[in-house]
């Protein structure tokens, strides 16, 4: 149940004086319910009224210190609760109606749970680096907590929300399918090299990550853009509402990813198909539909995402997250610490055999960027699978 006078309060945050008209159309409260709030909030000195009649308009009433912004944090379409921050300060209430598990890093305590940091839990589902920049600087947030509101594909099933927009958040109303009905449909099958002969309609200024606008909510450092497939027309094209499709574009300044700015790739992405269709094909790990585009001389990368089947979305967590560690340090864990939490988070025994396989498989291949973030496990229900 939303707390209908939080969420009028918090609609002050963004338009400093606003009438009853407007209160109910961006609310949908209506009627008698709305007089008795508007009411209750004027006698509480939360509200000031100003004018009489139809020129009747309504004013937050601040205290002198008050400077926090509120997110509501959803998971799978349920609220879970809400984050305050401001001043350096983050601080984490549950919902009253939340039953689910604690939030890694954020035990349920009498008092909301404070730190001076982002939650990890969240950190670590924002784009890194220069791509973190772009999120930030999207309406030039003061805060990286306020990125998160612009994360509309990022991995898992978390959603932020300012508080007082939370009315105009919709939970898809179909039931959402067990994992194990669509998982073939998302695996796909097919043979190496799998070249799609469609057309990559891309602008070359957005394959080569030289836009100002950051394509795609996922975390990591590599650009990254959110795609869809269109098999009528034999084309590809940029979706950044219900993506099913990453494209790992190939630029020329890719190897400044390397750390090496003279150097070029031109098989990089090549090379990540061959080691995922080897992986898929040739050793049966559960890897989803990839394949590569030529496009403008060079191949780019598309791959499916494991979390999304239509509007729905499957709940995910790096062992970042699952560590609670900042994603700066996501090269800083050990292989002791991963098996020793994956042995708590994974639930069988041929899930964690299926990890140590990836680690063999990773060191033949001489993976060179298996840090924390880049292993994941998906929560299915009672079976949590680990992903890659």
């Amino acid at each position: 149940m939303i707390n209908k006078e939080k969420a009028i309060l918090e609609l002050f945050e963004v338009e400093p004086q606003l009438t009853k008209k407007e209160i109910e159309q961006k609310t949908n409260i209506k009627g008698s319910t709305l007089n008795n709030i508007l009411k209750s909030l004027v006698e509480s000195d939360q509200l000031s009224r100003f004018g009489k009649a139809r020129a009747t308009y309504y004013q937050r009433v601040y205290s002198q210190n008050y400077s926090y912004k509120n997110i509501t944090v959803l998971n799978e379409g349920i609220v879970v609760g809400e984050m305050s921050f401001g001043d350096g300060n983050y601080i984490f209430t549950y919902d009253k109606n939340y039953k689910g598990n604690d939030l890694i890093g954020i035990p349920k305590t009498e008092q909301p749970y404070q730190s001076s940091e982002l939650f990890f839990i969240f950190e670590n589902l924002i784009p890194e680096s220069h791509r973190r920049e772009k999120h930030l600087n999207i309406e030039n947030f003061d805060d990286l907590a306020d990125s998160l509101t612009t994360l509309l594909n990022t991995h898992g099933s978390y959603e932020f929300v300012y508080s007082y927009e939370l009315f105009k958040y919709k939970k898809s109303s179909d039931k959402r399918p067990s994992y194990t009905s669509i998982k073939n449909k998302l695996l796909e099958n097919y043979t190496y090299p799998n070249i799609l002969g469609y057309t990559l309609d891309i602008e070359s200024e957005i394959l080569e990550d030289k836009s100002d606008t950051d394509y795609s909510s996922l975390s990591g450092y590599q650009n990254k853009i959110d795609i869809n497939i269109d098999d009528k027309n034999r084309s590809i094209h940029i979706d950044t509402k219900n993506p099913h499709y990453l494209l790992k574009p190939f630029n020329k300044n890719i190897g400044e990813y390397f750390g090496d700015k003279n150097s070029y790739y031109p098989q990089v992405l090549v090379n990540e198909h061959l080691f995922m269709s080897f992986a898929k094909n040739e050793l049966g790990f559960d890897v989803p539909f990839n394949a590569l585009i030529y496009h403008d001389n060079n191949f780019h990368y598309l791959i499916k995402r494991f979390d999304r089947y239509k509007e729905f979305r499957y709940e995910q967590y790096d062992f970042g997250q699952l560590l609670n560690i900042s994603s700066l340090n996501k090269y800083n864990s050990s292989s002791d610490e991963v098996f020793k939490k994956a042995n708590k988070v994974l639930k069988s025994k041929s899930q964690k055999i299926e990890l140590l396989r990836f680690y063999f498989y990773s060191y033949i291949i001489q993976h060179g960027d298996l840090h924390l973030k880049n292993i994941a496990v998906l929560n299915i229900g009672k079976v949590v699978h680990i992903l890659y």
